[in-house]
């Protein structure tokens, strides 16, 4: 009976796609050690170089005539566990370093700021070493990194305004061991074929024909294209996107800010390492070739920011944001080509196209937070990060449970001298838990920390 609850386990859990998270979806619910500290809120007060990522405006609240420096490290730190019939499982992917979390240099010349920046953008991994019994041997994973490279430029209109825009360089990396049912397999080319049959998504392409013709149908498949690299995925690709931002000092109390990021522009990632096994009557055969995956984007972002400043000493701040994944997480498409390899046999040259659904919606932010100078060195800070889990339960899946919500956070600063400093943030969010639509429950919680070293000149 627990050999059953194990079988039916794995065949739940595997009956749609992999990703990997972060915490706001799969955005950070922060960039730069005192936004994190204050609940994610940038918008609309100095923040330093994190800036480039939040609302490159701010970077016009430099003094005249100054140069800075920031360096950060980063640790994300997710508990996931998925659980049906009795039967759970825990992921180990527990511990990712983000290095650097943030890394950026910048000038203030006159009426311009500007710079050169590199920030990690989101992407973690979850990784399940008992999941796949009964569909074929090795690791279910997946892993995903994505970063920047960002070139800003701030304009002071006059001492109040100041507009800015980036031109960021955008890349992300890709490893997955992903396994299937044949019974997910062969619904999911029923459906590209026009039959009327509920699947994850569509197959087509002349492989997806050719196993058709052939009266294939598999136990289990397997996508399957990893490296060993702890930083860099098997499967690549790069292109540009940007921001515009503007901040406005009301008077010595309030400013507001507000920003647009644009949708990126990437090219397919795409490794030549892919390996699609199948296993049929007990037979597996294991095809190599390329894949695609297509059209992987970054949604646009647009919010706006107040800060408040009652006392000298103390600062509020708060942030609203939408995040539009509906537009770039409808669907996961992947595309694998057999090489002409002898052992590919009949199916070289032949291509599969696999879409699965993801249906994601779009997702609303709230970021509040607070900081109070203590005296000359000291520096406290605290807030909390809310947000709408964008992942419907009928396309939740236990290796991308990006469903995290609430994030509370604390932080300080401590200043060495007039020009070196140093700030950290703790940020942890409670566990959720969702359902799927195949009666898996997956729960999900985080502990995530960063430090940041600055120096000003």
């Amino acid at each position: 009976m627990r050999a059953l609850h194990k079988k039916i386990l794995v065949l739940a859990l595997s009956a749609t796609p992999t990703f990997v998270f972060a915490t706001n979806g799969m955005n950070l619910e922060g960039y730069g050690a005192t936004a994190r500290g204050m609940g994610g809120a940038s918008m609309a007060y100095d923040n330093g170089l994190a800036g480039m990522m939040n609302n490159p405006a701010t970077l016009g609240f430099m003094q005249a005539g100054a140069q800075a420096l920031d360096l950060g490290l980063g640790f994300l730190g997710p508990n996931v566990k998925s659980s049906i019939g009795g039967m759970s499982s825990k992921s180990s992917a527990d511990k990712f370093w983000i290095m650097p979390a943030g890394i950026g240099y910048a000038t203030k010349s006159g009426i311009y700021t500007y710079g050169i920046g590199m920030f990690a953008q989101g992407g973690m991994g979850t990784e399940y070493d008992s999941v796949p019994l009964g569909l074929g041997a090795g690791t279910t994973r997946s892993e995903v990194g994505v970063g920047r490279l960002i070139f800003p430029l701030t304009v002071d209109v006059d001492p109040q305004l100041k507009i800015g825009g980036s031109l960021d360089v955008i890349w992300a990396t890709m490893d997955l061991q992903m396994a299937m049912t044949g019974q997910v397999l062969g619904s999911m080319m029923q459906r590209g074929a026009g039959a009327n049959i509920a699947a994850p998504g569509e197959a087509t392409g002349s492989l997806a024909q050719s196993m058709g013709a052939m009266g294939i149908n598999p136990n289990w498949a397997r996508f399957d294209f990893s490296n060993n690299n702890d930083f860099i995925g098997d499967a690549k690709g790069a292109g540009w996107t940007g921001k515009l931002g503007l901040a406005y000092q009301i008077n010595k109390e309030f400013s507001v800010g507000a920003t647009y990021h644009l949708k990126s522009y990437m090219s397919d990632l795409s490794t030549s390492n892919a390996k699609l096994s199948m296993d049929v009557g007990g037979n597996v055969q294991t095809l190599t070739g390329d894949l695609k995956l297509k059209n992987f984007q970054w949604p646009e972002t647009y919010g706006i920011g107040l800060a408040y400043r009652p006392m000298d000493r103390l600062l509020l701040a708060a942030d609203i944001k939408r995040i539009k994944w509906s537009k770039v997480m409808d669907s996961f498409n992947m595309s694998f080509t057999a090489s002409n390899a002898a052992s590919n046999g009949g199916f070289a040259g032949k291509s599969l196209d696999a879409k699965l659904y993801q249906n994601w919606d779009d997702q609303t932010v709230y970021s509040l937070g607070g900081s109070y100078r203590v005296n000359n060195n000291w520096t406290l800070r605290a807030g909390v990060n809310l947000a709408n889990n964008p992942i419907p339960s009928s396309t939740l899946n236990f290796l991308f449970p990006a469903i995290t919500k609430s994030h509370y956070s604390v932080g300080a600063g401590y200043d060495f001298n007039k020009n070196q400093s140093i700030n950290g943030a703790f940020i942890y969010a409670p566990t959720v838990e969702q359902t799927s639509a195949s009666g898996v429950t997956t729960s999900h919680s985080q502990t995530n920390w960063e430090i940041m070293y600055s120096h000003r000149f």
